[in-house]
């Protein structure tokens, strides 16, 4: 008997539904290890063979564009592109440069993520692309059309890229599914909380943390931890990784090569477990302070509050580390909510686009598949839920409030 999905009653009484790609109805595997890699393969071809193009010479500009504004904002290893005067082999060449760097990086820039929306055509069409959609999305998807749903997808990858995926993908052409498509053209995915207090918070106190605290057992740990991910990065070539001191060196050279690293990687929004737990350790003074006061949706709060009140069992799983989720649930603008959840975990357990991390989170807890729902605002591109355990189910929030869509397998 071939699966079904439940669509519950908040999803019924909707009438639009807004899907991500990555991880939602497509595995990030599928994006990160075929369609990435392809774009890597033939750009250079593709922009020899259509450098002339009005719409090619669009996005060339625009990526210059950005390659200026990463080169004046001091974007460690930031590529720059030649200039529209030189020769086109000299344009061309730089251009593929920058995207490889961009790509290296993962980074969701507009221009990049249009070029990449022109170059997979000729994949598709060539028969070397399949999108691959979930069955069980898949499945939804028809469920939900013939409900009367409307569905729309608002991705990082471009509209013109959205449309060649859902046109040639393994269950045949989606397209008549789907309403309309976004990509960030109408904003940025990300919530802008982090951006705008948490984040600039460490970046301007890390250094003076560091100074005061560095001889404490957990900020030596936490630097050593830093050091090893700086010498696998310089060690891989990632572009503009910056290495730390050695342990040997002085004081002062160390926290400011740390600093340095650290400024780097949250520069390009990376979520390495040091740099968390280093995030984790500078946050306390900011909340003792009253310069941090966290935000939690008003509608999550009382879905909180009822879910307790139910019974039920709440936990968090952040790329943040364990001791930053506590603080921030411990000072907000609720109040203090750390009574409401009864465990905490990190990338310590898994990457959040590994099954296998939720997995290990559902062992830990010891609750059936089944008997587990997870919740996540399903933001940047590599920080996406790829996979929950068999048997249970995943909700995406998919407003800017805690408006949630699910789709459930059933036994």
């Amino acid at each position: 008997m071939s699966a079904k999905v439940e669509i519950d009653s908040k999803t019924l009484a909707s009438k639009a539904v807004i899907l991500d790609i990555e991880g939602t109805t497509t595995s990030i595997s599928f994006v990160k290890d075929v369609l990435f890699p392809y774009v890597k393969e033939n750009v250079e071809s593709f922009l020899k063979e259509n450098f002339s193009r009005d719409d090619v010479k669009a996005v060339v500009a625009k990526l210059r564009e950005q390659a200026i504004e990463d080169v004046k904002s001091e974007v460690d290893g930031a590529v720059a592109i030649a200039d529209e005067t030189a020769q086109e082999t000299e344009q061309i060449e730089t251009v593929v440069k920058n995207v490889q760097w961009q790509m290296s990086l993962d980074r969701k820039t507009a221009a990049l993520k249009t070029l990449e929306g022109l170059v997979y055509p000729k994949g598709y069409t060539d028969g070397k692309l399949k999108a691959q959609v979930y069955e069980d999305a898949f499945k939804a998807m028809e469920q939900w059309v013939a409900s009367g749903h409307k569905l729309y997808i608002y991705s990082s990858g471009s509209v013109d890229a959205q449309k060649l995926l859902f046109a040639h993908t393994e269950h045949g052409d989606l397209t008549p599914h789907i309403t309309n498509y976004f990509d960030t053209a109408v904003g940025a995915k990300q919530e802008s909380k982090s951006y705008d207090v948490l984040f600039p918070y460490v970046k301007e106190n890390v250094e003076s943390f560091l100074k005061e605290n560095f001889s404490r057992d957990d900020v030596k740990a936490v630097v050593a931890k830093l050091r090893e991910q700086a010498i696998e990065d310089v060690k891989s070539e990632v572009d503009g990784a910056v290495a730390i001191a050695d342990e040997t060196a002085e004081e002062t050279e160390q926290i400011e090569t740390v600093v340095k690293n650290v400024q780097w990687q949250m520069s390009l929004d990376r979520k390495t477990a040091a740099l968390k737990t280093l995030e984790g350790l500078v946050y306390p003074k900011g909340y003792t302070d009253g310069k941090l006061k966290a935000q939690v949706y008003e509608d999550a709060f009382k879905a909180m509050e009822q879910w307790v009140a139910s019974g039920h069992k709440l936990y968090i799983y952040s790329s943040g580390s364990v001791d930053a989720q506590k603080l921030l649930f411990a000072h907000t603008e609720h109040g203090d909510l750390t009574p409401h959840i009864t465990n905490y975990f990190d990338t310590a357990v898994g990457a959040k686009q590994e099954s296998k991390s939720y997995v290990a989170i559902a062992k830990e807890i010891d609750f059936a598949p089944e008997e587990i729902v997870f919740l996540t605002d399903v933001v940047k591109g590599k920080s996406k839920l790829n996979r929950s355990p068999k048997g249970s189910y995943c909700v995406h929030t998919i407003s800017i409030e805690v408006s949630v869509v699910n789709a459930k397998p059933l036994a």
